[in-house]
């Protein structure tokens, strides 16, 4: 392992909402493995909570969650000048052109559908963060 990837890495923070438990549970484990720093809320309420007190460099969101959806999360994000450097990537199993379009639209850095592929994931958040340290 490259230990100074990793160490910038472990500086960066993600934050998963998803209201299944599994995903949460896979995608932490997951990023913990590659160093990132991971928290887990099970909501979108949740998340604004913990965003308060604590920054995310990026969000990955489930668009269909009970409460505040990934998109209006998304949207909370977005226009809230405290998460100014925090980038949101969508996630869903109810994938369409439009809803893509809606979630770009409302300022999401990308868009990921379920079953989800952990490679691609890992791929996108690590180009984000990459982004960042650069």
């Amino acid at each position: 392992m490259d230990y100074a990837l990793y160490n910038d890495r472990m500086k960066k923070r993600i934050l998963v909402v998803d209201d299944e438990k599994l995903i949460c549970w896979s995608l932490e484990k997951t990023f913990s493995n590659e160093g990132y720093e991971v928290s887990v809320a099970g909501s979108g309420e949740q998340a604004l909570e913990m965003m308060k007190s604590k920054n995310f460099d990026v969000v990955i969101a489930d668009v269909k969650m009970p409460g505040i959806s990934g998109l209006e999360l998304l949207t909370e994000i977005k226009e809230n000048s405290d998460y100014l450097s925090t980038e949101v990537i969508i996630m869903t199993a109810f994938g369409s052109p439009e809803l893509l379009k809606l979630a770009y639209g409302k300022g999401a850095l990308d868009y990921i559908e379920k079953p989800l592929n952990l490679s691609v994931l890992k791929q996108k958040v690590s180009r984000v963060c990459q982004q960042k340290i650069s």
